[in-house]
């Protein structure tokens, strides 16, 4: 490849960054560092003055966080690759987003396959929608970051009250979300990134197909596994398997 994708580093801990740079030196030869900002006020700098193909960006710097650089940069014609050390709300809408993510320490090939995927579209084409789009969805997450989840379709969001959500079935690597009286949704996520997103306290895997919401399971009959009423009319079985581990969550172990 002879035409490199520069890259701009924006991390406020030097060892990180150093480590960083030598990992993607090494085993990233597509790509060629051309910058490092510590800070927000930094980072729109270098990146409008340099304006890279592609960010390397740590959720929280110097000065905020990287949502305090999307929204004020000029140069938006980019794509963006997070490094979080944590999980948290901006790391949910990270998940839901066009945008990836990597998790602190680096792995190298989770790294590799992230700058795998620029190759798919040409470099720096992503369009400044996306980034537009991601931002929204952290403002809605700043304000509650428990109350609903973002599902993203072609043109943008939808933000979906976590309360409403009856129900999700798997549907190969999509997923029907049931919302308590509304059609239900088709969401291009697998069932178990949903189930990583949502609180494990409220919502419930019975089945390998079935992941429901405790606050809609109207009722439970008994049988083999015995399945569940939801409260928009609707049964699910549960596994057998699943069944003693299931009366335990809804209080009621030992019930036969």
């Amino acid at each position: 490849m002879t035409n490199k994708i520069q890259a701009l580093i924006i991390e406020d801990e030097i060892q990180s960054a150093n480590t960083l740079r030598l990992i993607v030196n090494e085993y990233c030869p597509n790509v060629e560092i051309v910058g490092h900002a510590t800070s927000v006020k930094e980072a729109i700098e270098l990146t409008d003055s340099l304006r890279p193909q592609l960010l390397f960006l740590d959720v929280e710097i110097q000065g905020g966080t990287a949502f305090d650089v999307l929204v004020k940069i000029e140069h938006k014609k980019l794509n963006i690759i997070f490094i979080t050390a944590y999980d948290s709300y901006a790391l949910q809408a990270i998940k839901y987003s066009a945008i990836d993510y990597l998790l602190k320490p680096i792995d190298i090939e989770e790294l590799k396959n992230a700058i795998g995927k620029l190759q798919s579209h040409t470099v720096g084409d992503t369009d400044s929608t996306i980034i537009s789009q991601f931002i929204d969805v952290l403002k809605n997450n700043a304000r509650n970051p428990s109350s609903f989840i973002p599902i993203p379709f072609n043109d943008g969001f939808s933000f979906i009250p976590i309360s409403e959500i009856v129900r999700l079935e798997a549907s190969g690597s999509y997923t029907y979300i049931f919302v308590n009286g509304k059609d239900k949704i088709l969401a291009s996520k697998n069932l178990k990134e949903y189930e990583s997103m949502l609180p494990e306290d409220t919502f419930i895997r019975v089945h390998n197909s079935h992941l429901l919401n405790k606050a809609h399971i109207r009722k439970y009959v008994k049988g083999s596994g015995g399945y569940c009423i939801m409260s928009d009319g609707t049964t699910v079985s549960i596994a057998t398997r699943k069944k003693e581990w299931f009366l335990r969550m809804m209080g009621i172990g030992g019930a036969e």
